[in-house]
């Protein structure tokens, strides 16, 4: 069992269904689950085997999708790489993981060629000095990668900010991977194979995770390559899209687009944030806007990505003890532990300031 599993078991009871909108072009779960075994096994006919890693580097984009996902399936270590970083940073996260090869996108073509060290192969979108993405994906056979993948194998090194230092490589697991999925099945999300999920959230950060309840259920991804406050409006009653998920600022830049009140939203159902505090005031507006249908997320790269969640039923108003819980990052999924530490990771009481340990 592995987080490429899902979309194996999906391609079986919802082949034909569209699984993913990027960027005005879809894809089935059918057609999508054959590129990326494709892909898995050209990764492991390189001579690549189970915990190598592998980078990957794009803006969101089918190609960006299919190459995490064929990572999954094939046991290799998807090394995060954010597209906004300089490439200076992204070489050293190269450097620092003992990458074997790299998949990009068209964009990062010059970028990339100033990367060296133990990079044997890099795979293109798009055309450069590397292998060309659609050539290679032609090498894989379309059946399901014959490697045994566990739950407790690695699955992603996943950088931190470095705020404190160096970026550190967070290693995670199928079995955490799969752990924040449940959590935002069981908590956050009432899927029917129905539902239109649209999200500007990178795949390099939980963009990657967000996208997971919804192809258990077989429900639709919309996916943009860049946040655009008009699209993501026009598009949304256009395909009746019931989910958002966004950080507080692209929040906050949809309630304040001039023309907000033309747009049709009623088929939005629940709208997730996470990433940043959203002012209490914003969280008002919001509700006034759209309704009972915020839910806040609140994690750690370190602590499988979610680890608290606001719900949708306590995002209240009208009552002072009820507004105050609206500042705070609500509680702890089932199964995790929270703890407010000093330096002496003694435990704290509350209303106290100390470091949030899970």
């Amino acid at each position: 069992m592995n987080v490429g599993h899902l979309l194996s078991r999906s391609s079986n009871y919802f082949p034909d269904k569209t699984a993913f909108v990027i960027d005005g072009e879809s894809v089935s779960f059918k057609d999508l689950n054959a590129r990326v075994n494709r892909l898995a096994n050209a990764l492991l006919s390189l001579g690549l085997k189970k915990g190598d890693r592998v980078g990957v580097l794009f803006h969101n984009s089918h190609g960006y999708l299919e190459s995490y996902l064929a990572l999954y399936k094939a046991g290799l270590v998807w090394v995060r790489l954010n597209a906004r970083l300089a490439p200076s940073e992204q070489k050293a996260m190269l450097d620092d993981s003992g990458a074997l090869a790299l998949i990009h996108g068209p964009e990062f073509t010059e970028a990339v060629k100033a990367f060296s060290g133990g990079i044997k192969w890099v795979i293109q979108k798009g055309e450069g000095p590397g292998i060309d993405y659609e050539e290679f994906l032609k090498k894989g056979s379309d059946g399901e990668p014959a490697v045994d993948v566990t739950l407790d194998d690695l699955s992603d090194l996943w950088y931190t900010s470095g705020t404190t230092g160096a970026p550190k490589g967070i290693m995670l697991t199928h079995r955490n991977i799969l752990t924040c999925t449940q959590f935002l099945l069981t908590d956050v999300y009432d899927i029917t194979s129905e539902d239109q999920f649209m999200t500007p959230g990178a795949l390099s950060h939980a963009g990657s995770v967000r996208i997971l309840p919804f192809i258990i259920r077989g429900a639709t991804c919309h996916l943009q390559g860049h946040f655009d406050v008009e699209r993501m409006l026009r598009e949304t009653e256009e395909f009746r899209i019931t989910d958002w998920a966004l950080v507080p600022t692209m929040l906050i830049a949809i309630m304040d687009q001039p023309d907000f009140d033309r747009y049709e939203l009623s088929s939005l159902k629940r709208i997730t944030y996470a990433g940043s505090p959203l002012p209490v005031e914003r969280i008002k507006e919001a509700l006034e806007k759209f309704g009972p249908i915020l839910d806040q997320s609140y994690g750690q790269a370190e602590s499988i990505i979610t680890i608290t969640h606001l719900p949708r039923k306590e995002h209240l108003v009208g009552d002072p003890a009820h507004e105050k819980r609206l500042a705070s990052a609500g509680r702890e999924y089932p199964g995790v532990h929270i703890k407010i530490v000093d330096e002496g990771d003694n435990e704290l009481g509350p209303g106290e300031t100390g470091e949030v340990i899970t």
